[in-house]
Order: structure tokens, then sequence, then C-alpha cells
């Protein structure tokens, strides 16, 4: 449907909860690329940081995201918007919507695993390479680098739990998430003297994180018998990031 004209004010009526964002004229949304979208007049007041939009695709149906940034060129008349969440599509774009609240965040965040055993060498500080996407939301998480990158300011929930292939007894492992700055978060420790038992570490944190900043999984194990693997699939070795808040 076509955006409607609003009879005053740059916010007109709610609909199942979404508000309707419009102008003196209508705003002739239009898709600029997979994370940016162009509205008509100075709606920078609007679209501000965090602000959830639902928009229509003539084609592709309704993608969630969350502005990051606006900004209005007086030469063009029109507000070019920076987004965050599912990738917009190039196509016309036939609805769009706010949320009613520029704290009412689109959820941002992902569930990542180890696919396949990687070993660990004894007595050694290592990345654990998360390669492979559960489930995400954003877009952020770099597979050449086996990291989660937050492209938005705030407090993360954030979790971890690896499971460890042990065939020798006297063994200790741990596991931990690392920001980029080499702070350790959601620790997990354990240690055991029977042969042949897998065991797991897990840990659970809130990790502040600024655009740009990212996490990582990281393991150490020691032991008297050298070197032993993590145990790769998706209910093995995983590595949770959710946004909690933005600042």
């Amino acid at each position: 449907m076509p955006i409607k004209k609003a009879q005053s004010g740059s916010i007109a009526q709610i609909r199942d909860g979404w508000l309707d964002p419009e102008g003196a004229d209508a705003l002739n949304p239009a898709y600029v690329s997979a994370t940016s979208f162009t509205v008509d007049t100075d709606l920078t007041d609007v679209f501000t940081s965090n602000r959830g939009c639902r928009i229509t695709f003539q084609s592709s149906g309704v993608k969630y995201c969350s502005a990051m940034v606006s900004s209005y060129s007086a030469g063009t008349g029109k507000t070019t918007i920076t987004t965050i969440g599912d990738a917009l599509v190039a196509e016309n774009i036939t609805d769009l919507l706010v949320s009613s609240s520029d704290k009412r965040q689109h959820k941002i965040g992902a569930r990542l695993y180890k696919a396949a055993d990687q070993v660990m060498s004894n007595g050694v500080v290592a990345k654990i390479l998360i390669d492979t996407v559960d489930y995400e939301v954003g877009n952020n998480f770099s597979i050449a680098n086996n990291r989660y990158v937050a492209q938005v300011t705030g407090y993360y929930d954030v979790f971890q739990f690896v499971v460890w292939i042990v065939a020798a007894n006297d063994r200790t492992t741990e596991s931990r998430v690392r920001r980029n700055d080499g702070v350790l978060y959601a620790r997990g420790r354990g240690s055991w003297t029977v042969d042949s038992q897998d065991t797991i570490t897990t840990g659970v944190d809130v990790v502040y994180l600024t655009a740009g900043q990212y996490v990582e999984l990281w393991g150490w194990q020691s032991g008297s018998s050298g070197d032993i693997s993590i145990d790769g699939g998706i209910s093995a070795t995983v590595l949770g990031v959710w946004l909690k808040h933005a600042v």
C-alpha cells in the first residue's frame, strides 16, 4: 500500500503496535543498499538511533531492522537511514512503519558453533575457530576471522560452552569469551582424573561492546599426556551473543 499523508506532525497513526511516520508530503521511501534507504523531507527526528523499522517490499514482503544513524541532505531533500538487521532488497517499498520508541530495539544477535573437532595443544591458550551460524539476526559474524563484531554500542548477553574429548586423566580445561582488548568473560573451568570421560566448560556473562569491537571464543587445556580435542557440532562447541540494551 502507498504511504499515507498525515494531517500534521511527523508521526500519524498506530498500526498493530507500530507507528506510521508521515510528513506533510508522502515519504516516498526508496531502497539504496542492503543496509540503507531514503525518505523525503528531514525526518532525522523520527529515525533516531536504535529505532525499529518495519519495511514492506513489493515482492519480498516484510523486513525488520533498526536505524543506526540518519542524515538529511538539503541538496536532495532526502533523509538517508543506515540500518542493521534484515538485509534490505532492491525493490519498491510499499509500506514503512517505525517502533513506538527509539528504545524499542530490533533484536540483534547470533548462535554460532564449531562444525568439526579442533585439536587443542597441551598448555597453549588458543582461539576456538567458530565457523558456522546456527541462527543470526544482524549479519555481524565474521566467518573469516571467527568472531562476532558489534555494529551497535551496548550491553550484550554472551554464553559459551565447549565439549572436550578426553582420552587421558589428570586434565584441566578452560574456555572463555575474549573481547578484542583482551578482557575475558564467561569463563568456565573444569578438572578431572577419570580416563575417557568427556567434559564441558561453560559460562555466561554481560559484555559491554562499542560499535566495531568484537568477541571470540578461546580455550586452554593442560595435563600430563599431551594434546586433546574439542568436539565439533551444533550442540557441542557454541558461542552465543545477543544485544541486551543499546546505549
